[in-house]
């Protein structure tokens, strides 16, 4: 249990961390951690977000999810820039929901273990 916990940690650090590079004013997070499945959502203040770079984070945490290069993330995602994170976080999120509304952008995974 220890382990899915690190893994959620290090998503939402990376998710936070692209947040605040958009911009970030306020951050809400949750985690629900289960032996099963684990929700993980981040709510960020970003007044101005483009459609273009919507879309981009929207393609990019719609990468399958690739549970062979898990066992390779903590190397893989230690000082890589933003969108390398993302990716990693994508291989390792079984779905994402991404909205944007009133200047609040939420970002919602989850992750089947």
């Amino acid at each position: 249990m220890r382990q899915i916990f690190e893994k959620n940690m290090r998503m939402l650090s990376n998710l936070l961390s692209y947040c605040h590079e958009l911009g970030g004013l306020r951050h809400e997070v949750e985690l629900a951690p289960g032996r099963q499945t684990s929700t993980l959502r981040v709510r960020s203040q970003i007044p101005t977000l483009d459609a273009e770079r919507l879309e981009q984070l929207r393609a990019t945490l719609r990468i399958p999810r690739q549970p062979e290069l898990e066992q390779n993330y903590w190397y893989l995602g230690g000082e890589s820039e933003t969108g390398s994170n993302l990716t990693l976080v994508a291989v390792m999120s079984d779905s994402a929901e991404v909205s944007y509304r009133e200047g609040w952008l939420t970002i919602s995974l989850v992750r089947h273990e």
